[in-house]
């Protein structure tokens, strides 16, 4: 169906994007008002329900509602993408790694599917290091942002604090597509032309799959629907577990670790009408570990004077629906096409063998 189809494009380009508010989204980050409630937080009377609940609720939600009707005239949706997040590493005074990004991209789809998207990119990182050979400490900083517009043919972008003047191109999406790993003919990010479904996706299989890795799910459905998934500590051994690492090598490494602080959330709101209102994850997590000397036992106690790395990840991702309509300049669509640049670097660091002639296969 051509919603579906609309559904998972839009979605498949969110998450390739992020290699990621309005009622019940807040927007603004908070600087010290303990008050305001941290971007992405939905808000809500959240309750735990019995399966026999869930279910009710999945049945009464429409796929085909939540970005409107494709088929109308004005059969588009608007979804807005923001992305705020801090990470940093230290070791005690020693070594410090921090740095931040942020993301702001609107993504617009109208009734044919076709996508224009325009948003900004930030990145951010200082590095401190004193264990040197030489003894002298090392410092770098890192500072890049960047204007990004899209439409079904290029991405454009222009890129400030890679040089002393900004950077300005585009790329071909369908020809790096088609050239990187030798493929030939090309692939289209952004059309599902040639996606065929094959069965559906089982919600209540992943909401129980999510409770079995110590994953809290509850639900507010006051005014439309609201989930939140709300994950622990002990969530990250049974991952952890879950992908093959030793039970035994999960608890010597537990008995190393210890969280500081442990948020990470997930929410999905969607409106009385059964349209899709907000998205969003929100992480503040914080963790230390004491790194002996080889072969000496770890540390006991608090006083000892070995070594501890701390590091920490916070900040929030929030997709929400907005009406409004993004275009591409004209001004930037003549920006210098650099595939060709790209591409050329790439084989000469990474050579690859040709694809094979179909006029040659026997």
């Amino acid at each position: 169906m051509k919603n579906k189809k609309r559904i998972f494009t839009a979605f498949a380009l969110i998450s390739a994007l992020s290699a990621l508010a309005f009622t019940g989204c807040t927007g603004d980050k908070p600087e010290g008002d303990g008050n305001k409630t941290p971007a992405g937080v939905i808000e809500g009377d959240y309750n735990d329900k019995s399966d026999e609940e869930v279910k009710d609720i999945i049945d009464n939600i429409n796929p085909d509602d939540l970005f409107g009707n494709a088929d109308a005239e004005d059969g588009s949706f608007t979804l807005h993408v923001t992305e705020n997040t801090e990470a940093g590493m230290a070791l005690g005074a020693y070594m410090n790694v921090n740095g931040s990004m942020n993301v702001d991209y609107k993504m617009y789809v109208d009734a044919d599917s076709k996508f224009t998207g325009a948003g900004t990119l930030g990145l951010k990182a200082n590095y401190f290091n004193a264990l040197t050979e030489d003894g002298q400490p090392q410092t770098m900083a890192f500072d890049v942002s960047a204007s990004v517009y899209n439409d079904m043919q290029f991405v454009y972008g222009s890129f400030e604090g890679l040089d002393e003047s900004a950077l300005t191109g585009k790329l071909d999406i369908n020809k790096l597509m088609g050239s990187i790993g030798g493929i030939q003919g090309g692939i289209s990010l952004l059309d599902t032309s040639g996606i065929t479904g094959s069965g559906e996706i089982n919600i209540m299989d992943m909401l129980a799959m999510a409770k079995q890795f110590d994953v809290a799910v509850t639900f507010d459905t006051s005014d439309g629907v609201k989930v939140k998934l709300s994950a622990s500590e002990e969530t990250v051994w049974k991952l952890l577990i879950a992908s093959e690492v030793e039970e035994e090598t999960v608890n010597q490494i537990k008995e190393l670790v210890t969280f500081n602080k442990f948020l990470f959330d997930v929410y999905l709101s969607i409106d009385a009408n059964g349209r899709f209102d907000c998205a969003s994850q929100v992480m503040d997590i914080g963790v230390s570990m004491p790194i002996p000397a080889p072969g000496s036992p770890a540390p006991t106690d608090s006083t000892s004077s070995v070594p501890t790395v701390t590091a920490f990840v916070k900040g929030s991702t929030v997709i929400k629906s907005i009406n409004e309509k993004v275009t591409v300049p004209d001004s930037v669509k003549e920006y210098k096409d650099m595939t060709d640049e790209l591409l050329d670097m790439i084989k000469s660091k990474f050579p690859q063998e040709p694809a094979p002639n179909p006029e040659e296969t026997v």
